[in-house]
Order: C-alpha cells, then sequence, then structure tokens
C-alpha cells in the first residue's frame, strides 16, 4: 500500500516535469514571426516578417518570398535570383546592386526602393508598384513590366533592351541616358519604330 501511494505521489511531479520540457523544446524550437535570419533551413519564406532587416550579401536563390514583408530592407548585393515575390512588400528597401534576374515581382510594391546597379535581367513585374523608385543602371534586359506603375522613378542609365512596357504608367518619371532597344514601349509600340525611344510614347 506504501509503494502505490508513493507512486501516485510522483505522478504530479514526472507530469509537472514533461510539461516543463515540452514547453522547453518548443520555446527552443519555435521561428519568431519577425526574425532576420533567413538561413533557417526553410525555403519557404512565404508571409515571413523581415521588414527592417539587414539582408546584405543574403542568398535568397529560388526562395518563396510570396507575401513576405521586406519593407525598408537592407538587400544590397543580396543574390535573389529566380526567386518568387508576388505581393511582396519592398517599400523603402535598399537593393543596391542587388542580383533578381529571372526573379518574379508580380504585383510588389516597390514605392521609393532602392536598386541603384541591381540586375534585373529577365524579371516580372507585372502589375509591380515601382513609384518613386530608384533605378540608376539598373538592368532590366528582357524584363516585364506590363501595367507597372513607375510614377515618378528614376530611370538614370536603365537598360531596357527587348523590356516590355505594355501599359505600364511612367508618368514624371526621370533619366537620362536610358537605353532603349528593341523595347515594347507602353503604348504597345516598339523604341525601334519609334527612333530608338519610347519618349513620347508613355501614355496608352
Amino acid at each position: 500500500m506504501l509503494n502505490i501511494q508513493r507512486s501516485r505521489s510522483t505522478l504530479p511531479r514526472l507530469l509537472l516535469l514533461v510539461i516543463v520540457t515540452l514547453w522547453s523544446a518548443l520555446a527552443l524550437g519555435h521561428v519568431s514571426a519577425h526574425s532576420c535570419d533567413s538561413t533557417t533551413g526553410f525555403p519557404n519564406l512565404q508571409a515571413r516578417d523581415l521588414s527592417g532587416c539587414d539582408l546584405t550579401g543574403a542568398s535568397l536563390n529560388q526562395a518563396n518570398l510570396t507575401g513576405a514583408n521586406l519593407s525598408g530592407a537592407i538587400l544590397n548585393h543580396a543574390s535573389v535570383q529566380g526567386a518568387v515575390l508576388t505581393r511582396t512588400n519592398l517599400q523603402g528597401a535598399v537593393l543596391t546592386g542587388a542580383n533578381l534576374s529571372g526573379a518574379v515581382l508580380n504585383h510588389a510594391s516597390l514605392q521609393g526602393a532602392v536598386l541603384i546597379s541591381a540586375n534585373l535581367s529577365g524579371a516580372v513585374l507585372d502589375h509591380a508598384s515601382l513609384q518613386g523608385t530608384i533605378l540608376m543602371g539598373a538592368n532590366l534586359q528582357g524584363a516585364t513590366l506590363t501595367h507597372a506603375n513607375l510614377t515618378q522613378a528614376n530611370l538614370t542609365t536603365v537598360n531596357l533592351t527587348y523590356a516590355n512596357l505594355s501599359y505600364a504608367t511612367l508618368y514624371q518619371t526621370t533619366g537620362t541616358d536610358i537605353l532603349w532597344s528593341s523595347t515594347i514601349c507602353p503604348d504597345r509600340t516598339t523604341s525601334t519604330a519609334d527612333g530608338g525611344t519610347c519618349a513620347g510614347h508613355f501614355h496608352v
């Protein structure tokens, strides 16, 4: 009888120990909803909050960043090749020298972002918001920007060779030495037919 009572008296202690152990394991394994660690071994960063994070030089190739929040993040010289950034928030982000070649940025928000000398060749930015975006020296060769909004964007020395700007809004854009070569202009004409430029063909 004594042994039975002792066994019963230890049950609450054992139960408490199990609960504490499980809680500790969960706490240690928990990944915060807002974490600047993009190398957690989870290639799917969908809807992840990386706002304000310093991801300089990060490798995010082929990552799924659909709906992620990267507003104000620093991605200088980051490699984001072939990544999916559909509806991703990149407002005010700094991506100087970043490689986003082949990335998908449909409906992405890039208002006020800095993409100086960024590589966006072959990227897809349909319906993307690029108001006030600084694209100086960016490579947009072969990129698709149909219905994109580039109002007040800085396009100085941007390479738009073979880019598709069908129905894009380029109201009050600024920039000199833009490379127009076989570019599809917003009004669906081509820079080749328009004297080597899309100037004067910004509005549909």
